[in-house]
């Protein structure tokens, strides 16, 4: 059976301190950029030197 791939938006939600939360705001103010973007990013970062080992 052909697999049917959504290209809708998703949505992920997780819990982090208020502390953690402000840090990760502030990071993507100076990124220039919104917390979407900014986590997007690191996660990317994160997936490309979890796999080039």
């Amino acid at each position: 059976m052909p697999q049917v791939i959504s290209h809708e938006n998703q949505r992920i939600a997780f819990r982090i301190s208020s502390e953690d939360k402000a840090i990760l705001t502030k990071a993507a103010e100076l990124s220039h950029t919104n917390m979407t973007e900014f986590m997007l990013q690191l996660v990317s970062i994160i997936w490309c030197n979890t796999f080039a080992r």
